[in-house]
């Protein structure tokens, strides 16, 4: 089971040692970023404006330094998107194992395309 990023490392592993994945499971996963990624990411990095509950839950897991860590986040992403975008497209034909794919339609930070990519690939 893979959430958000743990979903592209999902995928990898999958992709790399296939009998070692008998089944996948992926939520709110991506094999690329996006324009449109981006432009979601940028109306999150200002953590103040989050839901309470939601960034103390993240100031909890992650410490004080949280912010600054979102932010380095979204500027990694955005190096990633200035790369050509490829977070492990090049993994989803290899992998042999069933998969199941989440995705909430109300994800604030990936668009509805990235799980109908996943399904078509």
């Amino acid at each position: 089971l893979g959430w958000s990023d743990g979903g592209v490392a999902g995928m990898h592993l999958a992709s790399i040692y296939p009998a070692a994945v008998k089944k996948l499971v992926i939520w709110g996963s991506n094999a690329f970023v996006s324009k449109e990624d981006i432009e979601c990411f940028e109306k999150t990095r200002d953590i103040m404006n989050w839901n309470r509950t939601m960034r103390e839950h993240f100031e909890g897991i992650y410490g004080s330094d949280f912010g600054p860590l979102w932010s380095e986040w979204i500027d990694s992403m955005i190096n990633v998107f200035k790369d050509g975008g490829n977070l492990c497209q090049e993994s989803l034909p290899l992998i042999q194992a069933p998969t199941l794919i989440l995705h909430g339609d109300r994800d604030p930070l990936l668009p509805s395309f990235h799980p109908v990519y996943l399904h078509e690939k």
